[in-house]
């Protein structure tokens, strides 16, 4: 029935929610950068960065090149420097953020059965953060990129687009040589995980409670938790 399975992070593999998380992480990412640029400031030009990435159409230019480039317009530093202390950051600091968030233990069963299947198994988390930071947080869910051979890990570093842009979505497909008959989009989120894969024709399974009704359960082939799901993929 499938031979592509892509998974979002927040909320799905990892037990933390963006709304729970975000404010641990600008306190922390805010006082790193306070001694080289003044920690609002600084916040102000990730917020315009964030902001020019869920805007910008450019296929041929990186998120990272487009957050970088509002970043500095917005503050007037020197990107260089500031990208040095940027890796410092998540070498040093971010790593310490793990209590924020939640294990989720039915996570490896998971990831370990869908490749035992032999699926593909992309990582489609809203592509953000950088490539150590989607690492890291990886790691916390106990399924590290060194521990599976992902197809795809989508970063600011290697995608053009973010959720709910269907050109997200359509460049992991490329990227992994896959289509949308038989690929499933397993995630939280209806408006950035749901809507845009089932209108490129890729299935849906919504992660929930367990006890909330979908919007619209035409468009998904289930719901309910992570425990949910993978008693339901064992059925397929």
């Amino acid at each position: 029935m499938f031979h592509t399975i892509l998974f979002d992070l927040d909320d799905t593999l990892l037990g933390d929610s963006s709304e729970d998380f975000t404010p641990y992480y600008l306190e922390a990412l805010g006082a790193h950068f306070d001694p080289f640029t003044g920690k609002s400031l600084f916040l102000q030009g990730v917020s315009a960065g964030v902001e020019a990435m869920l805007i910008d159409e450019r296929t041929a230019v990186s998120n990272a090149d487009v957050f970088w480039h509002a970043l500095t317009e917005e503050i007037g530093h020197n990107s260089a420097a500031l990208k040095v202390e940027s890796s410092n950051f998540y070498r040093d600091v971010f790593p310490q953020l793990e209590p924020h968030t939640k294990r989720n233990p039915t996570t490896l069963k998971l990831m370990q059965y869908c490749f035992a299947r032999g699926w593909k198994v992309a990582i489609a988390t809203n592509p953000v953060y950088p490539r150590p930071a989607i690492e890291e947080r990886l790691r916390w869910a106990g399924v590290a990129v060194t521990a599976f051979a992902y197809a795809r890990v989508t970063t600011y570093e290697n995608s053009t687009a973010v959720k709910p842009n269907p050109l997200y979505y359509q460049q992991i497909l490329q990227k992994i040589d896959s289509i949308p008959v038989g690929t499933l989009m397993v995630g939280n989120d209806w408006g950035h995980d749901i809507m845009p894969t089932v209108e490129l024709g890729l299935s849906a399974y919504w992660i929930n409670d367990g006890k909330t009704d979908p919007p619209d359960p035409d468009l998904i082939v289930g719901c309910g938790t992570l425990d949910m799901f993978f008693e339901y993929i064992q059925r397929v």
